[in-house]
């Protein structure tokens, strides 16, 4: 086997070059569509995982590219819990890129290296371990949204792995803003941000939009509908914003326990905590709901809470998933 990422090569000679050796097949796109095809490789005796990801791009694509996306991300330094793209390039025959399609609707197909692996969400050993990820799911994406400006628009099953390996980087520059992570929250003790890495790893920056400075109602980027049908938010599938009174008034924050509360507090402060409180009858999570229906109802604009809608339908789907694979271990012979 062989891989070549920016005409180096990748095969079988342990003297001059390193082995790169298939591990798995992570995940294969349907055959109509991007025809999206991502292998998990071993490389040489260091034992650094790369993910291959090949894809087939539309030459007239609306989205930014996904090595622009992954550049901007790791601007000021490595952010754990998101895939670091190592190289890409065109993959060519005879010299030339190759190419599907026809006319309007030609896509050429690209090949990047990722920097990164991990373990399918499907194949959770336990419920604890999903929740975990999950936590460090929501932490990784609110910290790309808010500290480098940089929305996902298609979080799925097929986006996140869990209990990563991440590939030994020397003397890489680390992202220092990071929040603490579920590790450091249960263990309450806070590691240094050059360890601090996350339960998940996030994939596939393909659909992401890098938010421009000012209002997001005027970010053409936003008004895309993306998404996994099974994990996409209710408002990008049907085009606008929830109409309905409970999406107006909204369900009241659940309480925690005496010690979530207290390792929450403890981790991220009292004011973020108090953000998010109902402190008074009328207000969900923190905010006061509109005292009639919107007349006309908006445009459609993607945001952090769509994200968020989706993260939890891929945590429903895989509970469930998890729950029924671990109570068939579980029956007697």
């Amino acid at each position: 086997m062989e891989l070549r990422i920016n005409a180096c090569k990748y095969k079988q000679d342990p003297v001059r070059t390193p082995a790169l050796a298939l591990q798995q097949v992570n995940s294969v796109d349907d055959s109509w569509g991007r025809r999206t095809t991502a292998l998990c490789v071993s490389t040489g005796l260091s034992g650094d995982k790369l993910i291959s990801k090949e894809t087939c791009r539309h030459n007239g694509r609306r989205f930014k590219l996904e090595e622009e996306v992954s550049k901007h991300i790791y601007t000021e330094g490595a952010i754990t819990g998101v895939a670091r793209l190592k190289d890409c390039e065109y993959v060519r025959t005879g010299g030339e890129p190759l190419e599907i399609g026809l006319g309007d609707d030609i896509r050429r197909k690209m090949r990047l290296a990722l920097l990164a692996d991990g373990e399918y969400l499907r194949e959770a050993k336990s419920v604890n371990d999903l929740l975990k990820t999950f936590y460090d799911v929501l932490e990784v994406h609110r910290t790309v949204y808010l500290k480098r400006q940089d929305l996902h628009c298609d979080m799925s099953m097929f986006n996140v792995l869990m209990c990563p390996r991440w590939a030994k980087v020397e003397a890489r520059p680390v992202f220092k803003n990071k929040p603490p992570l579920i590790q450091d929250v249960l263990g309450e003790s806070f590691r240094h941000f050059e360890d601090r890495t996350a339960q998940c790893m996030v994939l596939d920056v393909d659909n992401s939009a890098i938010l421009r400075v000012g209002a997001m109602d005027e970010d053409k980027d936003l008004a895309y509908r993306t998404g996994k049908p099974m994990y996409i938010a209710r408002s990008a599938c049907v085009g606008k914003p929830q109409n309905n009174a409970l999406s107006l008034t909204g369900v009241q924050m659940p309480t925690l326990t005496e010690e979530a509360e207290r390792l929450y507090v403890k981790a991220y402060g009292q004011p973020r905590y108090d953000r998010f409180t109902d402190k008074i009858p009328y207000t969900f999570h923190g905010g006061n709901p509109p005292d009639e229906r919107p007349d006309p109802v908006p445009s459609f604009v993607h945001r952090a809470c769509h994200d968020a809608e989706s993260i939890f339908w891929t945590m429903l789907d895989a509970l469930l998933l998890a729950s029924l694979r671990i109570r068939s271990h579980m029956r007697p012979c």
